[in-house]
């Protein structure tokens, strides 16, 4: 007899705390930018600059009309909404296909606050 999968397993890919940010920016190495932006006094330029600055791979991908299920398909490991974006139905779509979510938090604070530096293999 299999044990019943519990129902919320899927939360444990809600990425809301500091050893899990460290967990996710150690593991990363490459970084899409959803809304990538060219306007330098915007942070949808600034902050994928930075990261790159410190060692990331920048992937833009423009949004002009986003699906969940496109995301989806593309099975990234992680899906960072920047600071002042959450979207709940969306964060536990994702989670319940394994994938890990960050809500509400801005990814250069999140970088600065660590000193991170990539290192280059």
């Amino acid at each position: 007899m299999t044990m019943p999968e519990r129902n919320d397993d899927w939360r444990a890919h809600l990425i809301d705390d500091d050893d899990g940010i460290c967990r996710i920016l150690a593991a990363t190495r490459r970084i899409a930018v959803l809304g990538i932006k060219i306007d330098p006094a915007k942070p949808g330029y600034f902050v994928p600059e930075y990261a790159q600055r410190v060692g990331f791979e920048i992937v833009p991908v423009p949004v002009y009309y986003p699906e969940v299920t496109d995301i989806l398909a593309k099975k990234p490991k992680v899906v960072w909404m920047q600071l002042g974006i959450s979207n709940d139905a969306a964060a536990e779509q994702l989670a319940r296909a394994g994938i890990d979510v960050v809500q509400d938090r801005c990814l250069m604070v999140e970088l600065r606050q660590r000193s991170w530096k990539v290192t280059r293999a």
